[in-house]
Order: structure tokens, then sequence, then C-alpha cells
């Protein structure tokens, strides 16, 4: 009698949907960046021949500093893209760095998603093909070159016509007026609930900005919990030097 053993195997692929809210203040002297730590995740695979998905979530880091260049964002990829400016080497100038990160990370994007497209036709109809958003990933770059505050505020969109190819919108900042009233902030990533007041900062002071920067992302955990949860980090950044005066997930 011959016995017959059927092995079934369940593959899956994990989909992270870095859904974070980043707070960017800056004056002339000092940037904080301000982060949640809760990444939002999509399990897919095929189970008895087919196709579903599972949700859940995990905390990490996502604000980091590499070589003085402090580098934190929201979207699909994100861990990913900030593993490929790790790789990036400083040649000279900010925005030949960001040059190179820019290059590397538009190639990854469309390599990654086209495979998608071709080997998991769910997750890519669930995450690109079927989304209200062209939006992929958002990132903001931040440095003191020779004192000089610099930032750079990053979109990577996918192309309407296509789906699988990446469009890059690039918005420099530079933080040239001494008060935070004159609007000299930004939010990346989820925002429902949570409203930046310029007119109500009288202060950069260290610790009224750490108030402020927890203040506003718990106001984004309170309404989209789902999608943004803590430990908060912020990192404070200066001619002097980078540091987390609030580590979090990040120390």
């Amino acid at each position: 009698m011959k016995v017959i053993i059927a092995v079934v195997l369940n593959l899956w692929t994990l989909s992270i949907f870095g859904q974070t809210t980043v707070i960017v203040f800056y004056d002339y002297g000092t940037i904080y960046i301000g982060a949640d730590s809760k990444v939002p995740t999509t399990l897919y695979g095929k189970e008895n021949g087919k196709w579903i998905k599972k949700d859940s979530s995990y905390n990490t880091c996502k604000i980091v500093d590499i070589n003085g260049i402090g580098i934190s964002g929201s979207g699909k990829r994100l861990d990913d893209l900030i593993q490929i400016a790790k790789t990036v080497r400083y040649l000279g100038s900010f925005e030949n760095f960001f040059k190179s990160f820019s290059s590397r990370a538009i190639k990854y994007l469309e390599d990654t998603i086209g495979k998608i497209k071709r080997y998991e036709p769910l997750r890519f109809k669930d995450s690109y093909l079927n989304s209200d958003y062209d939006y992929v990933t958002e990132m903001v770059f931040c440095m003191f070159e020779n004192t000089i505050p610099k930032i750079i505020r990053v979109r990577f969109d996918l192309q309407k016509n296509t789906k699988d190819k990446i469009k890059i919108d690039t918005l420099v900042r530079r933080p040239i007026l001494r008060s935070a009233k004159d609007g000299n902030n930004f939010i990346i990533g989820i925002s429902d609930c949570v409203q930046i007041k310029p007119e109500a900062i009288d202060s950069y002071d260290e610790n009224f900005m750490k108030n402020e920067i927890n203040r506003l992302i718990n106001s984004a955990i309170k309404c989209q919990n789902k999608k943004v949860g803590p430990p908060i980090s912020i990192l404070k950044m200066s001619a002097a030097g980078n540091k987390f005066i609030q580590g979090g997930l990040c120390k």
C-alpha cells in the first residue's frame, strides 16, 4: 500500500504601511524632529489556494541620525529607505548626499513594486492599484552644514499611468526666520486631529518644544490609534550637535 503525504505550504509576505506622524519645528539655530513608533502591517499570502490578508502592527524607531543628518518619514517601505540612506556616503555637500540617496531610492522602489505587481497580485491591487493615493513615502532630511541649517522634504509618488514607476517631488526649506511664529513647522504623515498653531508657540525652549511635540503626536494617537502609537521620540539638532531629548525607541 502506498501512502501519499501531501504537504501544503502557506507562503506569506509582509507589506508595511508606516503611517507615521512626524512633527518638524525649526528656526535658524535649532531643528526638532518628533515621531511616533507604530507601524501598521498587512500579511499577504495564499491559504488553501486563496489569496488572503491579515492585519497586524509593530513598533520601531522612526528617526535616525546618520553622520549628523537627521532623517524621518512616513509611508510604505520607510524602513528600507532608511537602510538605503545609511549606505550613502557624504561627498562634499548635503545636496550631493540627497541626490545619491534619491537615485538609489527610486530604483529600489520601482524594482520592489514591479516584483509585487508581477508575483503578488492581491498585494499590488490592495496596496497600489486600488489605493486612493499615489503617495508611497514622504521623508525629511535635516542637517547643519557649516552651521547653516538645511532641510529637504521629499515625496515618492507612483506615476498614475503605470502605477509601478516613481516620480519624485522635493521641497528645499531654508529655515532663516528666527521666530517659530513665522510658521517654520510642518507635519508628515497622519495629520488628523493635529493642528499646529504658530501663534501659540512663544518659545524655542527645549522643554516647551518637547511638550508641544508630545501634545501634537498624542492628538494623532488619540484619533488614529490603529495607525499611530507610542512611544514618541524627539531629536534636537543644532550646529553644536544632535541629541535625542526623548529617546522612545531611538535610544
